[in-house]
């Protein structure tokens, strides 16, 4: 196997565990933001759909 295929599948395991991990913070009824250093938002799961009234897909300039 070449260094250019593990590194293709090291990067689906990762995103693979993301993707996991992301549907997990979506049973909380919290509301979770994840933002970068700048204040960019990055990730918000339904807890934070409810309290702010924004749907994912449906929001301002400030998200990546």
């Amino acid at each position: 196997m070449t260094e250019r295929e593990q590194a293709r599948q090291e990067l689906a395991r990762q995103t693979d565990e993301l993707r996991r991990l992301a549907e997990l913070l979506d049973l909380t009824h919290d509301a979770i933001i994840t933002r970068t250093i700048d204040g960019t938002i990055t990730y918000w799961n339904r807890g934070a759909e409810r309290l702010y009234g924004h749907e994912r897909g449906s929001h301002g300039p400030r998200l990546a």
